[in-house]
């Protein structure tokens, strides 16, 4: 549509300025895998998983370039790190090449509700030494997909850490689930 016809279209005379805003959204879609630290299974066999699930990823980006992964928890990366030095080399390339995503913030994807302020602190200042220390950069993203309840000191907490964006999932998850009482 050229000028005028934009002008005769909209009823604006010449004498005005019309201004057209055109915004254009950019929607990036990630893969995440949530790997529970501590749960019904002992500490190696997380790590385990946490080689095998990333190592994926690895191959994955390696046979398609478009492919983007995120995960979270310092001490998973702190796990590779010592156990699988020649995966993690490998997963510091794809940080550096912007394909994998370290995000969360965090030491483990912890409780949002019944840990002290103080404990969520040191959550992220550990977590964000770390991350900063092998990546050269601090997480913008805190990623908390399990938590069964959120502090309402949480924003102020991410903030200062240097967090600009939080992603949950669970917000709804006692309104809809029904749970069994146990007597």
């Amino acid at each position: 549509m050229m000028k005028g016809q934009i002008r005769s279209t909209y009823g604006v005379s010449d004498s005005t300025t019309l201004f057209i805003s055109i915004t254009i959204i950019l929607f990036k879609s990630f893969i995440s895998c949530h790997i529970d630290t501590a749960w019904l299974w002992p500490y190696r066999v997380t790590q385990q998983k946490v080689a095998r699930s990333w190592s994926t990823q690895i191959d994955l980006m390696n046979r398609y370039p478009e492919h983007r992964f995120a995960s979270s928890s310092a001490q998973q990366y702190k796990w590779l790190e010592n156990l699988y030095p020649l995966l993690f080399d490998a997963l510091k390339e794809k940080v550096n090449e912007g394909v994998f995503h370290p995000i969360g913030g965090a030491w483990v994807e912890h409780d949002g509700n019944m840990p002290s302020g103080e404990a969520l602190v040191r959550q992220v200042v550990f977590g964000q030494k770390y991350f900063e220390s092998r990546f050269g950069r601090r997480c913008k993203v805190a990623w908390l997909p399990d938590s069964f309840g959120l502090t309402g000191a949480l924003p102020q907490v991410l903030r200062g850490a240097g967090m600009k964006f939080f992603f949950t999932q669970k917000l709804s998850w006692s309104v809809y689930s029904i749970t069994r009482q146990i007597s």
